[in-house]
């Protein structure tokens, strides 16, 4: 609720008309009732949590969520290793410049490509046109480009987003941001 990007559920409802698309909900310490409500409300494909959780709040959340939705818990790099034994279907790897996880820059994410099984890490944190394909050929399961593609807080850059597409089709050269 406190980003520039959050959105009430309320108003979100008309976004996921679109047949096809599979939508993510980032949750900022909410409780986990909140989350569990909001997935329903919107039929989320997953939530993705950043909170301290324990392997309790994982069981106690999914029996709360729609069949099928997925739990991804979000992840500061130095501190990944200790929460890969929860039962959560991927971890998201960020680096944050602040409190807020969608001020997100980049780390050395290079040597995470052989943790876990990499397709279940969602590689996030200062991704953007000048290193999306360098990202890709490391085999991370997703990679999220949210603030990589914003050409302010919030405000996403549709050339922008052009480029890394056409990153990530091989069309092109991979520009620097706009």
């Amino acid at each position: 609720e406190k980003s520039p990007r959050a959105v009430m559920p309320s108003s979100a409802e008309w976004r996921f008309d679109v047949p096809g698309l599979r939508w993510v909900g980032v949750f900022v310490d909410q409780p986990l009732s909140e989350i569990a409500a909001v997935a329903q409300q919107l039929k989320l494909a997953a939530v993705q949590i950043h909170r301290d959780l324990d392997e309790a709040a994982v069981e106690d959340l999914r029996q709360n969520l729609p069949i099928g939705t997925e739990i991804w818990l979000a992840l500061q790099p130095d501190e990944a290793t200790a929460s890969f034994n929860l039962a959560v279907d991927r971890w998201v790897l960020d680096r944050r410049k602040s409190g807020d996880p969608m001020e997100q820059q980049a780390f050395d994410w290079s040597a995470w490509a052989t943790k876990k099984p990499a397709n279940q890490l969602v590689l996030a944190g200062g991704l953007g046109p000048t290193n999306l394909s360098a990202a890709r050929r490391l085999g991370f399961g997703l990679l999220d480009v949210n603030s990589g593609v914003e050409s302010q807080p919030g405000s996403k850059s549709v050339p922008l987003i052009q480029t890394c597409f056409n990153a990530l089709r091989g069309q092109g050269k991979e520009c620097a941001s706009a």
